[in-house]
Formats: structure tokens, sequence, C-alpha cells
């Protein structure tokens, strides 16, 4: 509450005192002309100009020798100057001092000129003047008067001890200077907070005509001071009904504390409305308000006065945000609740409302969408701040509670491991926390790490389904490294698990354990777990196990059975139908049934033309003719091979073929056209040895030795010397490198391109050394060797080398040679899972490219297949979204990213929602950006894009006027987010942005309250009648 509220214009009451009371028992002589009584009758008379004018002449007039009369001329002249306020009048009176010291009228003189000073507000001057006065020579009424005046030239100085002394001469006495004496007195005391002395003075004026409307404010005012609220109540009511002032504000602004502070709170409520509406009211006024609007249950009406008494941080804002907390608890506004409590909390004026505030704070939060593991860090927050607190094991209980329901695992797990003590319901959080953030990692690729937090949920064992999830998955990541004993070993742990046969991932298992020995080659083992997984697991997982189970038994040389398993997958026309029919044909021919071979292959020929395994049908189809003698149609069927598939892998061993039949069937020079081509398209193949060992044959036959040499001459490694000599280098390293030497093989194979660059075995050992390479984390070197792979005739390696230098160019981000890669790769791949691989890396080629069209055609050919990855649909599914986005085909990205919004990629879901909430916020939907963003804040799954969002929910709150809410939002994600430096420097810079706009506002608010409370109290005093 204000001190000072009334700045008196004592002006009028000392124009009211000004004229001198002086005792004039001047005698006049009646020897004084005739001229001199007319002057001195309009003196008295108070014609004042006219007397001035006559004994301004009379001086000029009267002789030096008569200085009794012309001291008294002088006088009055002066003293008739001094009623008229002349400028000269101080002039004239000290000339009379000075010319006429022994005059009777020299202390009368004194006193005018003191008087006059005083008038002029030149109060030290004044004093000076009163200080020459004989007082002793004064009668009781003048010396009162002498005190009074004199009283008031101190207290204009602001010398208010001397004043009171003055003061307290004149207030008691039986004179007109006696009221203005007290009030004056009392003021000073006021002043000087002695309120019980300064309110029995006051007292003693209420009935005062000069006074007695003004004492009362003080009075109101001092009973305010003194908390003597009931006396306040009494009196002030009147007065502010009657008030006119300019500053009625603060009667009412003190009826309303008054009923607060009694805790009458709806007679409170008139009056705090009042002061609030009053020009000047400040955020005293609006908590007041706030709070007992608040207490009457008004909380709307609460809310919107609270919030006008937060400008500052001081205690009055911190209960003020902590009440407005309440108000919006009470109003369902949750957001603004845990903004509000936030704020308080963060405060230390009062340790009270603070712990009062973290409480609720971390309550609302529960309650809420709330980022960065707020509740949990806030009941922390409050454990460690208040450990005595009598709501400490409340807090505990949340705590426990919230570390079981967190989805921010990787958080939630630092914070549990960060603990001194930990109890079984934590410990048990803990285990499953471990387990979630795994499978996240698992859904981002990062294998390794999610390892690391499988072993860490393996640490704690309390719950069955949770360890036996962990041990699949470790056997899942295991079996993804090509680590297959291990994840044999794993999966045999969780079959151990007590209650793993009801696991949801015990079909899984299955599915994963006949993988695992298929690729071991132990078929006969793996057919009874693929057999078990049929029809329990995803549909294309299942008809994939419905294949392998046949592959096994094929390979178990259970042709019968295999047969009967593949034609159930071509009855059901599954995507691997065309293997399933290549496999049948197989099997009948193992069988030894050539005839539906054959009858098998020429139908699957015709049905599935466009099929990976054209190639290999058509050339077991081939070789079918070739063991039924039918030679023409065997070297028909080769050549179209040789002519429709010069990539396949097959080709070279067509020309083998039709080269051989053409040597039994005596056309040798047919036989060595073929032959020919063989050995100098694919000179370091073992069919090419053969070759050249079958032309030897056919020149020696024909005499011809020496055309042979010569012919040997013109193909490379053709002498047998260097050829064996290159076959035990290689082996050596081979060697190695099939008993996992990697190293060491490594080592070999270097040594063997070293001294044959292009031996025979070039390629092959280009293959296994990038292999090597690869292990060691050389990717560079291995891109080389890979390189030099795809740069010979196509081979066995060749999709392979394409394929994993494809991958090393994406990584390296050399778009432009994975793009070709790639491209290359899908030209030629024989099989599926190749081709469809190389159409995922040409569609992030060209996306990093930013060639979007051919993005958009990749990902929907790629979101055409029906057997396809999850984690590649996903890959698809986003491209196409962002390329359409960057298309500006907006209504069609909106499409995509919607559905790209349960993607189990976390990070593509989470930029998917982001995106969304961007596009609505730009379109002008801020209710449907926040309510998506309310979303992305219930269920964080990257914290980049959650970080994200706050920057564009700060953007969204700035733009509905609530401004604490948007620097709250971007504050926490300065303290929180510890990822992107960009993103933390974008938040800090509009933070800054805001809070210098704030505090112009805020500024510009002081500004004009600071003018309105400059105004001045105009309680006028009328003059008495002199």
């Amino acid at each position: 509450m204000r001190k000072n509220v009334f700045i008196l214009c004592c002006l009028g009451m000392v124009i009211l005192l000004n004229h001198s009371a002086f005792s004039q028992k001047i005698t006049i002589e009646k020897s004084y002309p005739e001229a001199f009584l007319r002057a001195y009758d309009n003196y008295v008379n108070k014609n004042y100009a006219a007397s001035f004018e006559q004994f301004s002449a009379l001086v000029e007039q009267t002789p030096q020798d008569r200085e009794e009369l012309l001291q008294d001329i002088m006088f009055y002249r002066a003293s008739s100057a001094y009623e008229m306020m002349n400028k000269d009048a101080d002039a004239l009176l000290c000339e009379f001092i000075s010319l006429c010291p022994q005059s009777a009228h020299c202390n009368e003189a004194y006193f005018l000129l003191a008087n006059f000073y005083a008038r002029g507000e030149r109060y030290d001057q004044a004093i000076e003047v009163y200080s020459k006065m004989n007082v002793a020579i004064l009668n009781q009424d003048d010396k009162f008067e002498y005190y009074y005046k004199r009283g008031h030239c101190l207290f204009m100085l602001n010398r208010y001890d001397e004043a009171l002394e003055e003061f307290d001469k004149v207030k008691d006495a039986k004179s007109k200077f006696a009221a203005p004496s007290t009030y004056f007195y009392a003021h000073i005391l006021y002043e000087q907070g002695r309120y019980n002395l300064a309110l029995k003075e006051f007292l003693t004026l209420q009935e005062d005509k000069s006074f007695g409307k003004i004492v009362p404010y003080y009075i109101a005012h001092i009973y305010y001071y003194q908390e003597n609220y009931e006396e306040l109540i009494k009196i002030a009511p009147s007065l502010s009904e009657k008030s006119q002032s300019k500053r009625s504000g603060e009667l009412n602004r003190m009826l309303g504390d008054a009923y607060y502070k009694l805790g009458q709170y709806k007679e409170a409520t008139p009056y705090l409305i009042k002061a609030a509406e009053q020009e000047g009211a400040d955020v005293q006024d609006y908590y007041l308000l706030g709070f007992s609007l608040m207490e009457e249950k008004d909380f709307k009406q609460a809310k919107t006065y609270l919030a006008k008494a937060i400008e500052k941080k001081d205690s009055l804002a911190q209960n003020a945000l902590y009440h407005l907390g309440i108000c919006c608890i009470e109003t369902n506004d949750k957001s603004n609740a845990k903004a509000m409590f936030k704020e308080a909390s963060e405060m230390d004026f009062d340790m009270t409302i603070k712990e009062k505030a973290l409480l609720n704070y971390a309550k609302v939060a529960c309650e809420t969408s709330s980022a960065y593991n707020e509740p949990l860090k806030a009941f922390q927050t409050f454990t460690e701040q208040f450990p005595n607190s009598d709501k400490a094991n409340e807090a505990k209980e949340y705590l426990a509670q919230l570390y079981g329901e967190m989805k921010n695992y990787r958080d939630a797990i630092e914070m549990i491991e960060q603990m001194s003590e930990r109890n079984l319901s934590v410990n048990k959080a803990y285990q499953r926390l471990c387990l979630n953030r795994a499978i996240e990692l698992f859904n981002e690729n990062r294998t390794d790490d999610a390892l690391i937090y499988l072993d860490k949920s393996l640490s704690q064992t309390h719950d069955n389904s949770l360890t036996a999830a962990a041990y699949y998955l470790k056997a899942e990541a295991y079996h993804q490294m090509g680590e297959y004993e291990l994840s044999i070993k794993n999966l045999n742990t969780f079959y151990s698990v007590p209650g793993a046969d009801k696991s949801q991932f015990v079909s899984q298992a299955d599915y994963a354990m006949g993988y695992n020995l298929f690729r071991q080659k132990k078929y006969s083992i793996a057919k009874g777990y693929f057999q078990r997984a049929i029809g329990k697991i995803r549909k294309e997982q299942s008809d994939d196990a419905c294949l392998r189970y046949a592959d096994c038994l094929y390979m178990c040389r259970e042709f019968s059975a295999a047969i009967s398993e593949y034609d159930k997958i071509i009855a059901q026309q599954l995507q691997d139908a065309d293997y399933a029919c290549y496999q049948t044909a197989m099997a009948s021919g193992a069988l030894g049934n050539y005839a539906k071979k054959k009858e098998i292959l020429q139908n699957a020929i015709k049905k599935y033309d466009g099929s990976n395994y054209i190639a290999s049908m058509k050339y077991e189809l081939a070789n079918t003719y070739l063991t039924l003698e039918e030679n023409k149609s065997a070297i028909q069927t080769y050549q179209s091979i040789i002519d429709a598939h010069p990539q396949s892998i097959h080709t070279r061993d067509c020309y083998a073929k039709i080269g051989m039949i053409y040597y039994k069937l005596g056309e040798d020079k047919k036989a060595l056209v073929y032959l020919d081509k063989l050995v100098k398209t694919y000179p370091e193949s073992k069919e090419a040895r053969l070759a050249l060992a079958n032309i030897k044959a056919i020149y020696v036959e024909a005499n011809k030795v020496d055309e042979f040499i010569s012919y040997t001459s013109t193909i490379p490694n053709a002498k047998i010397s260097v050829g064996e000599q290159d076959s035990i280098s290689f082996q050596a390293a081979e060697n190695l490198y099939m008993e996992g030497n990697y190293k060491n093989a490594m080592s070999g194979f270097k040594q063997y391109l070293a001294k044959y660059p292009d031996g025979a075995f070039s390629v092959t050992a280009n293959y296994y050394l990038a292999d090597c390479l690869l292990r060691d984390n050389q990717k560079q070197e291995a891109l080389s060797c890979y390189e030099k792979v795809i740069s010979n005739p196509k081979n066995i390696f060749t999709e392979k080398s394409l394929l994993k230098a494809a991958e090393i160019s994406l990584e390296n981000k050399d778009y432009e040679k994975s793009k070709q890669q790639y491209q290359r790769l899908e030209e030629i791949a024989e099989i599926s899972s190749y081709k469809l691989q190389a159409m995922d890396g040409l569609m992030q080629s060209y996306f990093a490219l930013s060639q979007f069209d051919s993005a958009i055609i990749c990902a929907n050919k790629l979101l055409s297949l029906d057997k396809l990855d999850e984690a590649v649909r996903e890959r698809a599914n986003y491209t196409l979204a962002k390329s359409l986005l960057a298309n500006q085909n907006t209504g069609q990205a909106i499409e995509e990213f919607k559905r790209l919004t349960k993607a189990k990629n976390p990070e593509y879901a989470a930029e998917a929602q982001y995106t969304l909430a961007e596009l609505n916020f730009m379109a002008g939907k801020i209710d449907e950006a926040e309510k998506i963003i309310h979303q992305i804040n219930a269920n964080p799954s990257s914290e980049y894009y959650l970080a994200k969002a706050f920057i564009l929910w700060a953007d969204i709150f700035k733009s509905k006027g609530n401004t604490l809410q948007a620097k709250q939002t971007l504050q926490s994600i300065i303290d929180n987010y510890e990822g992107d430096e960009e993103l933390i420097e974008t938040a800090r810079q509009k933070l800054i942005s805001l809070t210098m706009q704030q505090e112009k506002t805020q500024q510009e608010k002081q500004e004009k309250r600071q003018e309105q409370q400059e105004a001045v109290d105009e309680i006028i005093i009328v003059d008495e009648p002199r």
C-alpha cells in the first residue's frame, strides 16, 4: 500500500493566513498633515492601491526634518506594497528596515518581509528574517502567528523536527492558527510513521470546519497501516462514496484490502473492482481482486485479474501465479495451470508457495501432455528440495508409478540408473523400460545399441514375460548380424523361461530358429520349426515359412513331400509361386520324372515370363532336354538364354553346353565357335578352363597341335604352369577365409592380387577381400574391391558386389554413384531380394539428389509389392510423402504423412506428425496444429521432433497472446533438450525476442502508470473571510 497518499496543496492555507494579524498600536499624531490622514484612511479600509500612491507621493513631499512622520509614511507605503504583493514590496520593506532601524514599525516590517518571502516560496530567506524579529515584544496572538508561519516554512523545507517544535507551541492554544498547526503537526507525525501520535492529533480535527473533510482520509490510512481493519471499515465506506479525488481509488483499495484481510471476500470485491478499474491501478490491486474472486468461486473472472499481477518476478507474482494455477484447474484449463505452477515453483520468494506450486505442477504434468519426462523430473525435484515435506511420500508414490508409464525410455532409464537406492517397483519398471528402449533401437536399425539395453533388461528378471521377450529379441539381433550360433543359444534360453510357451513371441521364435538352422544347412531340424510357425505369425512371414519348409524337405531329399508343399504355394498364388514352380520341377527331376519336369518348366516359362527365375527355368529345361537327348531343343533353349539373358550366371555354361553338344555330335566347327566365345569372354572362369581342354582335344584330333599352341598364346592364363601357381596361392588365402580367420585371409588375398592382378581367381579374391575389409570397417578399400568385381563380366559375385558397393556409396553420400550402381543391379538382378534392395537404394539416391519425380516412381513401385519388409515399406512411404511435399503437391503429401504417423520407425512417425502440425499452422488451422502437438507430446518418439514441435507450440501460444506459456515452452527446450545446437539456438533467439517484446510492453505500461501516479490530489481548503 502506498504512503504519502495526500500530497496536499497547502497554498490555500497559506493564503488564508498570509495577512499579518500584527497588532497595530500606533498613535497617529494630530499634527500629521491631512494628506497623510487620507492615505492612512485608505490603508485601513484596504484600499491599498490608493494608499500606496498617496504614501509614495508623501515620501517625496515630506521634509527630512519630519523624521517620525517620514518613517510612518515609508512603513505604510511598504506595507501597502506588501498587501498588494507588489514585486518591489521586499525592496521597500528592506529599505525601511535599513533606514529606520529605531522605528516602532521595524519588528512588524520584519514580519511582513518574512511573510512576503514565504508567500514567494523563498522559505530559507523567510526563516532568516523571522529569526531577526524580537518575539518577546509580540503579544500572545502575534506569537502564535509567528510560530505557525515559521513552522510552515520549516515544513516546506522538510525540516520536520524543527517544524514540529513550532507547531507544538500553537496546536493546543486558543488561536485561529491552532487548527492548521495541529494539522501540520499531525501530518509530520504521519509521514514519520508515528501513527498513534498522529491519530491522536487528527482525531481532534474531525469537527474542524477547514480540516474536518480531509482528516478522515488520514485516519483511514492510519487504521490501515495499524491493521486496525475493524475501525477502518467503519469510516472508510462513506469516504469512498463522497470522495471526488483523483486518488479515490486509494480508499477503495484500502477498503478492499481490509475486507480481504478480514476474510470478508464478498464485501472486498466491489471496492477492489473500483480500485482495479481506477487509472494507475497496479499489480497488487489486481492480485487482491483476483484472489477475492477466487475465494468467491468466480474462477473465470479471477483468472483475468490474477494474470495481470504477474508482470514482475517478485513475491506477489509468485503468489499470483500459484493461485492462477488453482483457478485454471477449477476451469479445466490444465495446460495453463501447469505453466502457472511451474513458473511459481521456480521462484524462491515464498518457500511455502514454492513447495505447493512444485507439487501441483508435477501432478498436473502427469495429467497433461508433458515432454522431457516433465512429471518425473518435477517429482524428483520435489523430493530433493523438500525431503521433509508432509507430501514427500505422496511424491514418491507418483514417482514409482511414472517409471512404469513412461515412454521416453532413454531418459527414464538414465534417471533410474542415477538413483542411489532402488526399490522393487523401480527395478520392475527398469526391466520393462530397457526392453522397450531396445525395441525402439531395433526399429531404428541400431542393433548393437539394442543389444546393450537387452542385457540391461535381463539384469532384472522380475517378469518372466519380459525376460522371454528380451532373449527372443537378442536372438533376432544376432540373426540379423549373421551370428546364427549365438541366435540359437538365445532362442534355447527363451524356450527355457517359465511361461515362454505362452509368450507372444513363441511362434516368431520358431520362425527365427528355423532360419538359423536353415542358414547352417541343418535342414532336417529346421523344417520342424518352420512347420510349427506356419499360420501363427504374420501372413507374409507365414507364407515364407511355408516356402522354407518345402525347401527343407527338398534339401532332405524328401522330394514328394516337398512337391506337395510347393503345390500348396502355387495353388494359393503366393508371391513366390514362380520359385515354388521351379523347385517342383527340380524335385520331379530328382525323382527321375524328367517328362514331368519338362512339362512343369515349359508351362512355368509361359506363365511366369517376367519372373526373376526365368533364366534358371530355361536353363533347367535345356538341361532336361539334354538328359532326354533332345539335343536340338537343348541347343535352342541354351541359345535363348544367351540371346535373352546375356548377363545371367548361366550364360557361360550355356556356351559350354552347346559347344559340348556340337563336339559330341562331331560338329567341331560349331563347337569351336561356342567354346572360343566362352574362353575369350570368361577367361578366368572354371568353365573356360574346361572349354580350353575341349578345344585342345578338337585340335589334337584334327592334328593341328601348332594351331592350338598359337591359339593358347592369345588367351590370358592359358599356360598351365602359371595357372597352377595361381591356384595354389589363391587356395591358401581362401582356406583362411573359410575358417573365419578374416585378418590373415585379408593379408593372403592382398598378396595374391599383388602377384596375380588378373589371375584366374582374381574376381573371387577381390570379392572375398572386400568382405574381409568390410568386416574390419575398411569401407573405402572394400568399395574399391567390389568395383573391381563388378567391372568384370557377370559372375556369381556380381549382384552381391553391386549391392555392397551401392550401400557403401549411399553411406558415403556419393548419391550419383549409388544411383548408377543400384540402377545396374535392378537391371541384372536374378535374386528377388537383390532386385528389391536395388529399388529401395535407387529411391533413396533419387531423393538425396532432389530428383523427386523419379523418387516418387520408385516409392510407388515398392509400395505396390505385396511381400515387402516393414522397414522398407515405411521408408518408401516416407520418401513418397517428402517428395510430394517438395513438389508442392501438399494435398497428397498430407495423406501420406497421415499414414506415416503410424510407422514403427519412431523418427518417421515423429517427423510426419510434426510436418502435419507445421502444415496446419501455416494454413492458419491453429487448433488442429495444437491438437497434433499434444499428440506428439503425449507419446514422444523423437527428441529432435519433440523439440521442433515445442518451438512451433511456442509460436502458437504467441499467436494466441499467451506470452507466458510461449516463454516457458521455449525455456523447457533450452533447459532440457540436449540434441541439435541449431534448434537450441532457435529457441534461445525466439525467447530473447519474446522477452524484449514483453519488457517493451511492460515499460510502456509503467510509463503510463507513472504519469497517472504523478497526478496531485487537489483537495482544496476554502479560505475563511479575514
